[in-house]
């Protein structure tokens, strides 16, 4: 999630939406004030670091001082004024230094970066909520559970990886055994843009229409729009055959069936 107060925006970050692509093309308009909470992964942090931009709400003087105290002076400054000097090692204590001075993780357990909208309402304040702009994107979800399938089977091999077909089987079935056996958790998004089963942004934006929709925002917001940046584009989708067939399509559309009616979503065709 991330807070611009310099911009007066909450962007709610949904699961499997390139919302770290998003995160990407909004770092550089942040300002040392601004909230980029729970440091998106060390990924994203990383690969900034590594291109060697210093996002502005890491530039804040507590996270030079918290630098200074664990890892000595000199190691502060090559960080500040040079990261992509750091390896992977100076990397991660400096995201590990920059987490720790956040916010506590909020109750709905996801952690700061992919937070429900009850919990940034609450954290923030309904006067900031209310006059912040507010938005999120979200994906087929038909689509989605495939992205997801791969990027939770990234490091699995071949022969040991469950099946598309159990891994939302597992999903549908609600069995927290069965789930964690097929990785399988997390799945849903509702929450990050609704509270009480109402939808709680400003703008709830299309993965299929990614650009076009960042574009309309950032317009709305007064910041000039760029390219939008790749992200996490080290994953492939590594066997065509992983595709939604007629129960697979069934079972994932009793599963979102509110955002289906939402966002008016229509089934693919089954596979084979």
């Amino acid at each position: 999630m991330i807070v611009s107060h310099a911009h007066r925006f909450v962007f709610l970050h949904s699961r499997k939406t390139a919302g770290s692509a998003v995160t990407l093309a909004l770092l550089r308009h942040l300002q040392p004030g601004d909230w980029w909470l729970n440091a998106p992964a060390y990924l994203i942090m990383s690969e900034a670091l590594r291109s060697g931009f210093l996002p502005p709400p890491a530039r804040h003087p507590a996270v030079r001082d918290l630098l200074v105290e664990r890892h000595g002076a000199r190691f502060a400054r090559r960080a500040l004024r040079r990261p992509h000097w750091l390896d992977q090692a100076g990397r991660r204590a400096f995201v590990d230094a920059y987490n720790s001075l956040q916010l506590p993780y909020p109750a709905d357990g996801g952690g700061w970066q992919h937070a429900g909208a009850g919990s940034a309402r609450d954290h923030l304040g309904q006067p900031v909520w209310d006059s912040y702009f507010k938005f999120a994107f979200e994906r087929d979800p038909w689509d989605r559970m495939v992205s997801l399938y791969w990027w939770r089977m990234r490091r699995e091999p071949a022969e040991s990886r469950p099946s598309f077909r159990e891994f939302i089987r597992a999903m549908h079935s609600g069995d927290r055994a069965r789930m964690r056996a097929a990785k399988a958790t997390k799945h849903s998004n509702w929450h990050i843009y609704t509270i009480r089963d109402e939808l709680a942004v400003d703008h709830l934006g299309r993965y299929e229409t990614l650009a076009e929709d960042l574009r309309f925002v950032l317009a709305k917001l007064g910041i000039p729009a760029g390219e939008l940046p790749r992200s996490k584009h080290q994953v492939r989708r590594s066997d065509p055959g992983v595709l939604p067939d007629a129960e697979t399509i069934q079972l994932v559309g009793e599963l979102f069936g509110r955002e289906i009616a939402l966002l008016g979503y229509r089934p693919p065709e089954p596979a084979g």
